[in-house]
């Protein structure tokens, strides 16, 4: 199982931080969990990594923060 995490602005998603795998044995039920998600942990990791990519609407947060930050840059310098 893969789980992302979230730096969040007053409870909303602004953007993904990063992801964290949790292990679950299929035959005993044993689980590992908060284990980095990197190619230490698996064998096929690229392929799995593949398949969980953050969701292109999850940065935007991000792109709002950045676009505001340029518009007040723009005014900035064209009020001048």
């Amino acid at each position: 199982m893969v789980s992302s995490r979230y730096c969040y602005f007053y409870w909303i998603p602004f953007a993904p931080v990063g992801k964290e795998a949790t292990l679950i044995c299929t035959k005993c039920g044993l689980k590992r969990a908060e284990i980095p998600f990197d190619a230490g942990l698996i064998n096929n990791f690229e392929e799995i990594r593949s398949k969980f990519k953050h969701p292109p609407y999850t940065y935007a947060g991000l792109g709002f923060v950045v676009a505001m930050f340029l518009l007040i840059l723009l005014n900035a310098l064209g009020s001048k």
